[in-house]
């Protein structure tokens, strides 16, 4: 004989249930001051169930034990099993985010939060921010800030935060009844979620502690690799697995036809260890006339190959250093719309375990015509990044702000913009005619930091370079240093393209990434990244003339 219990269904007929549960009653009451209690009962307006509560709760500071929650019916409980659990004169938060669905249609409570103190006073301090992604400078919706109360900085190895939370799609955090104190700030992509820092996760941490004794916002977490990612290391051991292949190569051609200003780029499946250029022969348009040229070693800024010439052998060879050479660049100053010719001997490459590229290869191709190419301007308000700037006034600033007063409590889909965005502004545009906070979208926020007048006597700061990168679908194709306010580039394909603006303080050249666990610490270098697409048409100068991009800064910017 088998029993089994009553199978809760959903009733037939009628529209369909598309409201959350109601919470009814809580024993004790949210807001309980000198807690004693080792239960919490919740009980709602219809039946519920609990949906990927593990990754849902939240409850800070973190206990001596996790309670065990249950539900039936209507009813959930929270049993702390000892009193034990929960230190005195301290406020708990139990957050279970959307994890109290109803039975019937899973429509979730959003933010479902209770509070209680087993001291006589709930503490009420705030911190709110942002994280973002420092290479992107887009928000990063998928990390947790973590709050410490001691100050070693390899506590994010060795313990869990006191307090933690989630951040929202839009990157945004907000700590809430916090106690007056100081605490070490911390973001993590927590992969194994541990709530631990292992090292091959993206990390954001702020220098100096936070000294809480109001309510404080803007924060801005960069989140970085401070190892190279695994993707990165996976690719260069699938090159080692490589090593019994013969050698082959490919290039950046596209069919039979090469890219006016760009280099003819050779990519092997084996490191090099030497190049013959006497078995490379360029030649130009129909008459096959041969043509010098020069090799370069793979670079966004084509550096030229470090060499050495052995006496012994044909002066012609060049022999590389870098034995991880996977990629060599063809350069010449190719014509528009010209045929021509290259040949490559069977021993013009050799890789780092002796094998010779065996074959004799005819490559054919014609050069683009310059009427293909579109070219791209941009235009520059850089004034907001030097400190010399007079900002706007008092009675401005706070028509235009969309920070609300730290002694408000927004909903958590208010929490503000931390600005780390490029802000797109048209000349026209002045202080009186400034539109409404509400009139402008998410990727328009204007800050009192992103509104200044440019001192007369304002010098440049000459302390970093921005570095201009362009992205065609994600992927960079061209960066430059910004001389001046205005940035160039002719010889685009027509498509669409994204930029990013790197602050590049050490002016290398190149984004680098930021190091905690160094004996100098350091900040990855800011990225600011712009939301929308540049059109470039063919045979069209694209010069955005009514566009002027600003910088915004963020409050607590290192």
């Amino acid at each position: 004989m088998f029993s089994h219990c009553a199978r809760v269904v959903a009733p037939t007929g009628g529209p369909k249930d598309t409201l959350p549960p109601i919470l009814l009653s809580s024993t004790p009451p949210d807001s309980t001051l000198h807690y004693d209690a080792d239960k919490i009962t919740f009980t709602f307006n219809e039946f519920i169930k609990l949906k990927d509560l593990r990754k849902q709760m939240i409850i800070s500071p973190t206990p001596k034990r996790r309670p065990e929650i249950n539900y039936k019916l209507d009813n959930l409980t929270v049993d702390w099993f000892s009193k034990d659990s929960l230190s005195p004169n301290t406020t708990y938060i139990i957050n279970l985010g959307n994890a109290i669905v109803d039975v019937n249609e899973g429509n979730a409570i959003e933010g479902f939060r209770y509070v209680f103190s087993t001291g006589d006073h709930l503490d009420s301090l705030e911190i709110r921010g942002r994280v973002i992604d420092s290479r992107t400078g887009l928000p990063d919706s998928t990390a947790i800030v973590m709050l410490y109360s001691t100050m070693k900085d390899s506590i994010v190895r060795k313990e869990k935060p006191v307090y933690y939370v989630r951040c929202d799609g839009k990157g945004r955090f907000r700590f809430q009844n916090l106690p007056v104190d100081t605490f070490k700030i911390f973001a993590l992509q927590d992969e194994n979620g541990d709530l631990k820092y292992i090292g091959n996760e993206k990390i954001a941490y702020k220098k100096d502690p936070i000294q809480l004794d109001s309510n404080q916002s803007g924060y801005l977490l960069p989140l970085f690799y401070a190892e190279k990612p695994k993707e990165e290391n996976e690719k260069k051991q699938n090159k080692k697995k490589n090593k019994k292949d013969t050698l082959r190569y490919t290039t950046s051609l596209s069919g039979k036809t090469k890219e006016l200003k760009q280099p003819l780029v050779f990519t092997f499946n084996h490191p090099l260890k030497t190049l013959k250029e006497s078995a490379i022969t360029l030649q130009e348009d129909t008459t096959y006339k041969d043509i010098p040229f020069k090799i370069r070693r793979d670079t966004i800024f084509s550096e030229e190959l470090k060499v050495d010439v052995d006496s012994s052998m044909n002066r012609d060879t060049t022999i590389l250093k870098d034995t991880a050479v996977y990629q060599i660049e063809l350069h010449y100053n190719w014509k528009s719309n010209t045929t021509y010719r290259l040949i490559l001997d069977s021993t013009f490459a050799i890789d780092t375990l002796g094998s010779v590229y065996h074959n004799i290869d005819t490559l054919d191709f014609k050069t683009k015509a310059k009427s293909d190419y579109g070219k791209l301007t941009l235009q520059f308000d850089k004034s907001s990044l030097y400190k010399t700037n007079i900002n706007t006034s008092k009675q401005e600033s706070e028509a235009i702000t969309d920070q609300p007063p730290n002694d408000s409590m927004p909903p958590n889909d208010s929490i503000p913009h931390v600005k780390d965005s490029l802000i797109a502004t048209t000349d026209s545009l002045t202080l009186d005619s400034l539109p409404k906070v509400d009139s402008l979208s998410s990727e328009q926020l204007i800050s009192s930091d992103s509104l200044t007048t440019k001192h007369p006597h304002a010098a440049e700061d000459t302390s970093f370079q921005l570095l201009i990168e362009l992205y065609k679908k994600d992927e960079m194709i061209y960066s430059s240093p910004l001389e001046g306010d205005t940035w160039e580039k002719p010889y685009l394909e027509p498509g669409e393209y994204k930029i990013r603006v790197v602050k590049d303080v050490n002016k290398n050249g190149e984004w680098d990434r930021g190091c905690y666990f160094c004996k100098e610490k350091r900040q990855p270098e800011k990225v600011y990244s712009f939301p929308d697409a540049f059109k470039v048409r063919a045979n069209w100068e694209n010069t955005n003339q009514e566009l002027k991009i600003k910088f915004a800064r963020g409050e607590h910017e290192e």
